[in-house]
């Protein structure tokens, strides 16, 4: 198993990244020019699990919190901008401790000091985080703790139970943390109709129960009504009458109540089955065309986003003005149809097959990851590809 570990990045022209393992050791570090956001992805994560990423900056640069969203790490930043000279003695007390030379430039020795000031600052949750580990059985669930923990800033026994009890709720609150397949806000979407369905059956349970209580006091005021004598029988007769049409009015709203309750658990079980196939493919918002209704109706819910994936039933239909929107927010979408030419210049378009097609609803769908690394598309690459499409078509146009 790769190494969980830390990762130091000082962004800009030249860009550089270092990578601090979890015993505070540096296990490499590297700087380039015009070295990309898809770069420093696909090198990090080829040598180790990257659970934090640290800057030096006190306001964090764009870079890293889109690198901090890509991999799923937790942001390390220090109260003020580190000075020059402390990142200098930060090093050189590392290579003194470890007995080595490190030969490193300016942007290097400045990612190297973030990523070890970020392993001083969480070394003592870490130990404690380990000796939790042990005693509770844990070892070998590393990977999963440390990133349930980072991630939620729960109590370890609560990370505990979301690992070791898989009740459906504790699955969805688990997805929700680690995935990064769907966006907070898409994702906040989706629990807020969860709750809305949740309050739903709440209040329908509470409705039975009054009517099963209601049911059983009507019954025993009809059993105590025929005790009475035969002089009462007609006023008795009267009452039972009325009695008998209130408890089938009641029976027939029960009986309504308990198809509506049914319904909602299906959607909550479909919901859950959703949100659980989400980990293991790509969700991706859906449009019925590109039109400009239809992207302002959508628009409300979805709110598209830059660089936003998108699943269009028919790209035939479409509008200009959509169109130029969705070139601008670098959108990519993919479609099961053949595509406009006009939508290829603008935007970048992908055609998949059927098959690909995992599950939909009616604002999402799941797309396997397979589909579009064939396409030469992964989740690291995605928007990489992006920018260098649109760059080579600027270059067209001039």
């Amino acid at each position: 198993m790769k190494p969980l570990a830390i990762v130091g990045i000082d962004p800009g022209t030249t860009c550089a990244y270092a990578i601090v393992d979890f015993e505070g050791r540096v296990l490499s570090y590297y700087s380039g020019k015009e070295l990309g956001l898809a770069g420093v992805i696909a090198a990090v994560i080829s040598q180790c699990s990257p659970m934090i990423v640290a800057t030096d900056k006190a306001k964090v640069p764009g870079f890293v919190e889109e690198f901090s969203r890509k991999v799923g790490a937790v942001i390390c930043f220090p109260d003020e901008d580190l000075k020059k000279e402390d990142k200098r003695v930060v090093v050189k007390e590392y290579c003194e401790r470890k007995g080595i030379v490190i030969h490193t430039d300016a942007h290097e020795q400045d990612s190297i000091a973030a990523g070890l000031i970020a392993f001083n600052k969480y070394k003592e949750w870490m130990e404690k985080a380990r000796m939790f580990l042990q005693t509770n059985g844990l070892v070998g669930r590393e990977f999963d703790f440390f990133q349930l923990a980072l991630k939620s800033e729960l109590r370890f026994g609560l990370v505990k139970e979301l690992l070791m009890k898989p009740s459906v709720e504790r699955m969805v609150v688990r997805e929700a943390i680690v995935s990064n397949k769907i966006t907070q806000k898409d994702f906040t979407k989706l629990y807020e109709r969860f709750l809305g369905v949740v309050e739903d059956k709440e209040r329908i349970d509470r409705v039975l129960r009054v009517t099963r209580q209601e049911l059983g006091r009507v019954t025993k005021e009809n059993s105590l009504l025929a005790r009475k004598p035969l002089k009462f029988q007609e006023k008795l007769d009267q009452l039972l009458s009325f009695k008998e049409r209130r408890l089938r009015v009641q029976q027939q709203e029960i009986e309504k109540l308990m198809t509506v309750n049914k319904e909602l658990r299906e959607k909550i079980d479909e919901l859950y089955q959703f949100i659980g196939d989400a980990g293991k493919h790509m969700v991706v918002k859906k449009m019925n065309s590109l039109g400009q209704k239809e992207f302002s109706e959508r628009g409300q819910v979805l709110g598209f986003c830059e660089r936003d994936v998108v699943f269009v039933a028919n790209a035939a239909v479409h509008s200009e003005e959509v169109l130029r929107w969705f070139a601008q927010k670098n959108i990519t979408i993919v479609t099961l149809h053949a595509i406009p030419e006009n939508v290829k210049r603008m935007l970048n378009a992908l055609k998949i097959s059927a098959e690909d097609v995992v599950s939909e609803n009616e604002y999402f769908c799941l797309v396997a990851k397979e589909s579009l690394q064939r396409k030469g598309i992964d989740e690291g690459k995605l928007f990489g590809l992006i920018l260098e499409y649109q760059e080579a078509r600027k270059m067209g146009w001039e």
